[in-house]
């Protein structure tokens, strides 16, 4: 239920009445021992929209801002403004504001609406709201949209660039 409710007056059988438009109120009524269920005549035709949208989901389809960007006041002539999002952020359309891209993933100009994924072999250069991802160091390996670096693995050499580890040769170990 969308608003404030209250009670009918007594001896009105058309159930609760709410405040919002277009939204029936149905209720349950005791009468002579027997439960029944209350709805105004309009509520068999009426085209519904459940479930319900929460607060938060309607209050992005009233957002003014495409994705990417973010109210930043008002214009003179009353409009609202949006400004993009900075590198290194994004805001897709389940967020209100602008959001760190997650580690692994970069924004490399404004406005972004979705963090791409590190390439292999790279790491965020940034642990968040980062604008661009670097070349993993020699030693360590970078799985995709990962922001820290693994070890390499124990018996294997890892140069700079590689996705996968190499086994060290026979009599040799990695230093």
């Amino acid at each position: 239920f969308y608003g404030l409710l209250e009670y009918s007056a007594p001896g009105d059988v058309s159930g609760l009445v709410g405040t919002q438009p277009r939204r029936p109120m149905v209720t349950t009524q005791i009468l002579n021992g027997s439960i029944d269920v209350v709805a105004p005549a309009e509520a068999a035709t009426m085209d519904l929209d459940y479930p319900m949208l929460t607060w938060a989901e309607k209050a992005l389809l009233l957002y003014p801002c495409p994705q990417g960007t973010v109210e930043d006041g008002f214009a003179a002539d009353g409009s609202i403004q949006c400004r993009a999002c900075d590198p290194g952020t994004y805001r897709d359309s389940f967020a209100l504001s602008c959001s760190p891209c997650p580690p692994g993933s970069f924004a490399d100009s404004p406005g972004t609406a979705e963090c791409q994924k590190c390439p292999p072999t790279t790491r965020s250069a940034n642990l968040s709201a980062s604008r661009s991802c670097v070349q993993c160091p020699a030693g360590t390996l970078c799985p995709s949209g990962t922001s820290e670096p693994v070890p390499c693995p124990l018996g294997h050499f890892c140069p700079a660039g590689r996705m996968l580890p190499s086994p060290c040769a026979n009599g040799t170990k990695r230093s």
